[in-house]
C-alpha cells in the first residue's frame, strides 16, 4: 500500500499560470524538498522515497513523448500537453 500522500488522478487537466492546459497524468503530493531533479529536460527525477520514485519511473517508461515534470505547491506532476 502506498503512503498516503499520494494521490493519484488521471485523465483530468492542470491550468497552470500561462492558462495552458495540460493532461495529468499522475499527481503526487510529496515534500518538495524530498525531490531532486538530475537533468534540465526534467525528464529523470530522483526522489527519496522509493515509492514515489518507483511510479514515476514506471510512468516514465511507458510514455512514448516527453512528458514534463510540473511542480507547485508541494505537488508534483506528470503533464503532457
Amino acid at each position: 500500500m502506498l503512503c498516503a500522500q499520494i494521490d493519484m488522478v488521471l485523465k483530468t487537466t492542470l491550468k497552470v499560470q500561462d492558462s495552458t492546459r495540460f493532461s495529468i497524468l499522475c499527481l503526487m503530493y510529496v515534500p518538495l524538498e524530498s525531490v531532486i531533479f538530475l537533468s534540465h529536460d526534467e525528464e529523470k527525477l530522483e526522489v527519496y522515497d522509493h515509492q514515489i520514485q518507483s511510479i514515476f519511473t514506471r510512468i516514465l517508461q511507458q510514455r512514448e513523448e516527453p512528458t514534463r515534470v510540473y511542480k507547485e505547491s508541494g505537488c508534483l506532476a506528470l503533464i503532457e500537453e
